[in-house]
């Protein structure tokens, strides 16, 4: 669980750096994230070099080796919103 009420299910073996309460770093592995809305702090996640933004939302990243998959079951994800 994060600070914020969100949270986030790592499967076997994967790997998250948390970096503050609405920001975090996945290194390896998947993860489920069930994220509580602020669109005036986002939540975001580095995964695979790509940069993605929560727009209120429930998301599944997997990361292995250098392919990235996103699957978001409600809401939106921003990926490299600049």
């Amino acid at each position: 669980a994060l600070g914020d009420g969100s949270t986030v299910e790592l499967a076997g073996g994967s790997r998250l750096v948390v970096e503050g309460e609405r920001a975090a770093r996945l290194e390896a592995g998947q993860a489920l994230f069930t994220i509580r809305h602020d669109e005036a702090n986002p939540f975001v996640l580095v995964a695979g070099g790509e940069r993605l933004v929560d727009a209120g939302t429930v998301f599944d990243v997997r990361l292995a080796g250098e392919t990235l998959d996103i699957a978001v079951s409600e809401g939106a994800v921003i990926v490299a919103p600049h």
